[in-house]
């Protein structure tokens, strides 16, 4: 801003002879600045001097830093070994299909790897170099995020393998351009070709166990099956339904009847043989007084509710309709 206010000559001029003619008037504050300006020596050369060593460290960062970027990309693509990689095998490709015998070729080549496809699958020449390079060389990288710096330098290009007199017609910009898209390619590509493995990989697993089945077995439920079944642990259960928890509900009911009288049920044995009687014998009495002397009481009951459950048991029938259906009346019989 100093600058801005340094005086010219006229104005210089115009104040020292106004302070000259009226030498008893004061000088305004403004007028008394600008004269003070005027008398220091070599005031515009000292001010521009002082601004340079302010913004120094701000110019310094400006210039070192592309300098810094470009020493920075020399390095990092000299020593780069997935780059080596890719175009050794980019140019092996190329023998091939062309059946030359080339030793290098131009980096502008690397913008139409990508456009290039083949005719069967469809798939870029960019896939075929990426898929070779994974399989060869497990070692690589994807290229793109070990480049951050890449600028253009002549020692670097003649690296590169350019011609001295090429050179000077290299567009720097074009030439990271090239080398910067054709990275980001590469990446992407790369992380689709790793997918694609790793998804082939889980298919193979899933085909090993394709078709087997998984069982588990349980010791508890084999025991408790050979329980109820009154067969020996290892014989495996049968599953479990409806009908299978009703009998297992009336099995239950039948022990607790036949625990409750157990005194009684030693002497059921004959007598449910003897019930089973003619007529022609209803007269005898000697083989029913055998088992009914002690307590004739007892025995009736327990063999009557044993017999009740059993005829119950035998005979259940779940039905298939809770209302009877109501047959329908022939219209031939109707009065009216």
């Amino acid at each position: 801003k100093i600058l801005t206010m340094i005086p010219t000559e006229e104005e210089k001029q115009k104040i020292q002879e106004a302070q000259l003619a009226n030498p008893d008037v004061p000088l305004g504050s403004a007028e008394q600045f600008l004269l003070t300006l005027s008398s220091i020596s070599e005031l515009s050369a000292r001010l521009h001097l002082w601004a340079f060593k302010m913004d120094y460290e701000s110019t310094e960062k400006e210039v070192a830093e592309p300098l810094l970027d470009l020493k920075e990309g020399i390095d990092q693509l000299e020593n780069n070994k997935t780059l080596g990689f890719i175009l050794s095998t980019l140019l092996a490709i190329g023998n091939f299909l062309n059946g030359t015998n080339a030793k290098a070729f131009e980096l502008s080549y690397l913008e139409k790897v990508p456009e290039v496809k083949d005719t069967v699958h469809k798939q870029s020449l960019l896939h075929h170099v990426c898929t070779m390079v994974v399989e060869n060389f497990p070692d690589s990288s994807d290229l793109y995020s070990e480049i951050g710096a890449i600028t253009r330098f002549h020692s670097f290009l003649l690296f590169m393998g350019h011609p001295p007199y090429a050179i000077r017609e290299v567009n720097i910009n074009r030439f990271c351009r090239i080398i910067s898209e054709f990275a980001l390619e590469y990446r992407t590509t790369r992380e689709r070709v790793l997918q694609q493995k790793q998804k082939r990989a889980n298919h193979r697993e899933r085909n090993k166990t394709r078709g087997k089945m998984i069982t588990d077995t349980d010791d508890e439920d084999d025991i408790e099956s050979g329980k109820f079944s009154g067969s020996s642990p290892a014989t495996p259960s049968q599953p479990q339904g409806l009908s299978y928890a009703e009998d297992a509900a009336e099995h239950e009911n039948m022990k607790a009847v036949l625990k409750t009288s157990s005194p009684a049920v030693e002497d059921v044995t004959p007598v449910l043989g003897v019930r089973t009687r003619s007529r022609a014998s209803r007269g005898s009495t000697g083989s029913w007084n055998m088992g009914t002397d002690e307590s004739p009481s007892v025995t009736d009951d327990a063999a009557d509710e044993i017999m009740d459950r059993i005829v119950k048991s035998a005979t259940q029938v779940p039905s298939q309709r809770v209302v009877p259906r109501e047959r329908k009346r022939s219209r031939a019989n109707r009065k009216s």
